[in-house]
């Protein structure tokens, strides 16, 4: 397959990162202020497309047995548990701090405070599966997401590999008839694990399709022709829903054209980026968080209440490039201690 080379999945992988970062620092300027960060739901989904993809083809080409799964969860474990716990301790210790000072910070109403079970739900990674994700670490709930999702194919791939079709194909109906009976920018913003669950059945559905039987050796023209008016259909009447076909066609050509070249510099680069983007994606809301609440509470900045944007009149670009810097620069350091530590040479390549 060559995954461990195909450089452009990789620079996507960074490039939506960087969005989400962005998106999770509310403050007035064009940085933030513009149709990409509108609609970031559709970067989101990119993640859940390109695991299920990858998923489907570990476990289509493998042999399932116990000690296969137990190997595969491990590493899925050690490369997610200890930078998630790191952050929740830290983001617990700010709660902590809040909960004694809320009156002095003046906390707008976005910073609600956190309970004991909302730490426990977190520290087990379920807060994800909550109707209306409710996480400490904001990004958090989606890799608990993530990994619920993993887990519960892993189980049914266990048992049979078709029972797992079969499922995804239910689960892709019964969320498809949730999701368009009541779409809206509101129900898709406050209800995105849906959508994310959808994109993790659907392309476990597609991928049978295409690798599992003869549909695409004998009707080739017809299905990408097929794909391709269906996506452009739900890009005009369910955008989300769009994503996950327009996300899974880019992925298999991207799969299916990579070649084992040799790697020039800048496309090394390019998967070294894709390779840290996780662990960027999980501890940037310490900086944005902290940096909101420095510029609110010691600089005195106030907060548009219709969009939780920091009102900044001059400098807030800066602001957001010193944000969107440090971060990276801050999980640079917890992917080479993390590896180092761990020792798992590829933990971090897909």
């Amino acid at each position: 397959m060559g995954q461990d080379k195909n450089y452009i999945i990789q620079l996507l992988r960074f490039l939506f990162i960087l969005i989400i970062v962005t998106y999770n620092f509310p403050i007035d300027s064009i940085l933030y202020k513009n149709l990409i960060i509108k609609n970031i739901n559709l970067f989101i989904t990119f993640f859940f497309v390109l695991s299920s993809y990858l998923f489907f083809l570990k476990f289509n080409t493998e042999k399932i047995n116990l000690d296969f799964i137990i190997d595969y969860l491990k590493t899925k474990i050690l490369r997610f548990y200890p930078i998630h716990f790191l952050l929740l301790i830290c983001f617990g210790v700010i709660e902590i701090v809040k909960n004694f000072y809320i009156i002095d910070y003046n906390y707008n109403p976005i910073y609600q405070s956190y309970s004991l079970n909302e730490f426990i739900l977190n520290l087990f990674f379920l807060n994800g599966f909550e109707l209306s994700p409710h996480t400490f670490n904001q990004p958090s709930w989606t890799i608990s997401l993530l990994i619920g999702t993993i887990l519960f194919y892993t189980i049914f791939n266990l048992i049979d590999k078709k029972l797992s079709v079969f499922l995804s194909i239910l689960l892709s109906i019964f969320l498809t008839f949730i999701i368009v009976t009541n779409y809206s920018y509101e129900f898709m913003y406050k209800y995105r694990n849906l959508l994310l669950l959808l994109s993790f059945s659907t392309t476990q559905v597609l991928c049978y399709l295409l690798f599992n039987t003869k549909i695409l050796r004998k009707w080739s023209v017809f299905v990408y022709a097929l794909f391709s008016i269906l996506t452009v259909f739900l890009f005009y009447f369910f955008r989300d829903l769009s994503t996950i076909f327009l996300y899974f066609i880019l992925i298999f050509f991207l799969f299916k054209n990579n070649k084992k070249l040799e790697l020039s510099n800048l496309k090394k680069f390019c998967i070294y980026l894709g390779n840290i983007s996780f662990i960027w994606f999980m501890s940037h809301y310490l900086f944005t968080f902290l940096t909101r609440q420095v510029l609110k509470v010691v600089y005195k900045f106030k907060i548009n209440l219709n969009d939780n944007t920091i009102i900044f009149e001059y400098g807030s670009s800066l602001v957001v490039l010193f944000v969107i810097f440090t971060s990276l620069i801050f999980s640079i350091f917890l992917y080479e201690m993390n590896k180092r530590i761990l020792k798992f040479k590829k933990l971090y390549d897909f």
